[in-house]
């Protein structure tokens, strides 16, 4: 009889998954510091998740946790002691990192090693700095009107509102092979690289280089983009420049203006404000279409070389249609307002042009 318990728990160690994690939620290494405004939080982690909420309090608290899911109890032990949290504070600077002894990755400390994380749940006012780069890890950030300075590679960052204005430093972000989702911008520079969902429901102010990446934006008040193989979707806009090779910019509603170089890609304009300030279009073999909606008034300088031009002269007598060398040339003002300071300049080269 004994011999059978024997063996019975002897078989459920065999087959039974070691898991060792902070129990309950519980942090493996917690600490609080008191702040000011002007402290800053310097975060450096790997292969894991960092969350952070706001609070009322002048404190930052910080809660690291260590997950390690292995076959072998002892070697998990091992494992733990091979990962290093530091927690830190150097003036108005709070300082966490998370670093691995390179035996860590080592195949004797692999063996039979599922998974591990090394996760942040961080609580800080809103005031505060936070300067932080995460790789292999997804980022989560509720509120901050402090600046912004975050480097996030192989993972996928949603935030709620981030409020610093145009004071220098701006916000910057980096995201590469990842998804992003930000209800609320205000001024910031972005580098997106590879990422398949970019979600900004809100922005003031954008400067966007971006590369090989979906992009999905509501109301923009100012965009300034450097685009490669791209897709933009903008709901609405104020002001755009853009400069794209091989990216296709679908805009359903422009207030004031647009200024833009496109190479091999698209812009499509849905709808013009009445009172837009005007658009300036430098594109080579590349598809244009202006789609100016009903009572619009606007001067027209269009000349495009081989290429196809679909301009309703019927609709707008007031402007001259010549061509000549395979090159098409629309000069004069379209509507009612011949006053009307709004402008359509297009300089094309290859690809269509369509006005609307």
């Amino acid at each position: 009889m004994k011999l059978h318990r024997n063996i019975v728990v002897l078989l459920i160690l065999i087959l039974t998954k070691a898991t060792i994690s902070a129990q309950d939620n519980n942090c493996n290494i917690n600490k609080t510091f008191p702040v000011k405004n002007g402290t800053t939080l310097k975060l450096s982690n790997k292969f894991g998740d960092i969350n952070i909420i706001t609070g009322k309090e002048d404190s930052l608290f910080v809660c690291a946790t260590i997950t390690i899911v292995q076959d072998n109890s002892d070697l998990i032990k091992k494992n733990m002691n091979l990962i290093n949290i530091s927690i830190d504070k150097l003036k108005d600077t709070i300082l966490v990192s998370t670093t691995f002894d390179k035996k860590f990755f080592s195949e004797e400390s692999r063996q039979g090693r599922k998974s591990f994380s090394v996760d942040f749940f961080i609580k800080m006012p809103t005031y505060m700095d936070l300067k932080l780069a995460d790789e292999f890890g997804n980022v989560s950030i509720d509120k901050l009107s402090g600046t912004v300075n975050l480097r996030l590679s192989q993972g996928n960052l949603s935030a709620k509102r981030l409020t610093k204005g145009n004071i220098k430093p701006i916000n910057k972000i980096y995201v590469d092979h990842g998804k992003v989702s930000i209800n609320e911008l205000n001024w910031t520079t972005m580098n997106l690289f590879n990422c398949s969902s970019v979600n900004i429901e809100k922005a003031e102010a954008l400067l966007m280089t971006s590369s090989i990446s979906k992009i999905r934006m509501g109301d923009i008040s100012s965009l300034v983009s450097n685009s490669k193989s791209d897709s933009y979707i903008i709901k609405s806009i104020n002001n755009i420049i853009l400069e794209g090779t091989y990216s296709e910019f679908e805009i359903g509603r422009l207030n004031e203006q647009l200024k833009s170089k496109v190479t091999y890609g698209s812009i499509r304009l849905s709808n013009l404000n009445k009172e837009f300030s005007g658009i300036d279009i430098i594109s080579g073999q590349a598809q244009i279409s202006v789609k100016t909606g009903e009572d619009i008034s606007f001067k027209t300088d269009i000349i495009a070389s081989d290429a196809v031009v679909e301009f309703p002269s019927g609709k707008y007598p007031g402007v001259l249609k010549t061509e000549s060398n395979f090159s098409t040339t629309l000069l004069g003002i379209a509507g009612k307002d011949k006053a009307t300071k709004s402008l359509i300049k297009i300089r094309a080269t290859g690809g269509k042009v369509i006005v609307q």
